[in-house]
């Protein structure tokens, strides 16, 4: 931080990052003034329920092999497994204001948002709707996010991953994916009632049933533009 502020002395100002380097941070060895901390913070998913594996076993067929020659070319297997997953992100938004435009994190206000509020409107699509690029010949793994609560505040950051700790036990008269919602909503109350109210704002799109009331239901386009007010101002 002294060197950054000696650098911006001496008339370095512009010590910006691009956007994958202001959302996912930079290392660097060569140069310290081009390090950026990460302000994109994500944990890894989890299922809601025991989550049982299957075993699909694969052989690989040598086009090649002579005709005395018999059996596979390789003989292997991978453990497959399917659920319904809770994934969590949190972005600290006055660190990628500031990766953004060079300035402080203390001064992210009186920055130019517009960068940043594209970033996470499509930062947030991006979580809901794409599948990371893995066995997706054997998998299709083509699924978008079926409930998504938005929080947006000034305090630190709240997981509700402990709503889990006790595994969901699916039943015929309910959906998995709404028990899943329902546990969320159950563990938020509990913070509540421990902690008090907070002054975060909380948005919620789903496809199943919200047993709150204290969040709107909204569609996803919705609900990001009512968090990104929240964050930014409706004027940004």
């Amino acid at each position: 931080k002294n060197l950054k502020a000696l650098m911006r002395q001496a008339g370095a100002h512009d010590l910006a990052a691009g956007f994958e380097g202001a959302l996912f941070g930079r290392f660097v060895t060569s140069d310290i003034l081009a390090r950026l901390d990460a302000p994109v913070h994500v944990a890894h998913a989890f299922t809601t329920h025991a989550l049982d594996t299957e075993v699909d076993f694969f052989t690989v067929v040598d086009d090649l092999n002579r005709d005395e020659e018999t059996g596979a070319a390789h003989a292997g297997d991978m453990e497959l497994g399917a659920g319904i997953f809770y994934g969590y992100v949190a972005v600290d938004v006055p660190l990628l204001v500031s990766n953004l435009s060079g300035a402080g994190a203390q001064a992210w206000r009186e920055q130019d948002h517009g960068d940043a509020r594209r970033l996470l409107e499509r930062l947030i699509y991006a979580i809901a709707q794409v599948t990371p690029g893995a066995k997706l010949g054997a998998t299709a793994p083509y699924a978008h996010a079926e409930w998504m609560l938005l929080e947006a505040g000034d305090g630190q950051p709240r997981s509700l991953a402990n709503a889990y700790l006790q595994p969901i036990q699916p039943s015929e008269r309910i959906h998995p994916l709404a028990q899943s919602a329902q546990a969320a909503a159950g563990y938020l109350s509990g913070m509540e009632q421990m902690y008090g109210q907070d002054q975060a704002g909380r948005w919620v799109s789903s496809h199943h049933p919200w047993p709150r009331e204290s969040e709107l239901v909204l569609p996803l386009p919705e609900a990001i533009g009512k968090a990104l007010d929240h964050v930014f101002g409706a004027a940004s």
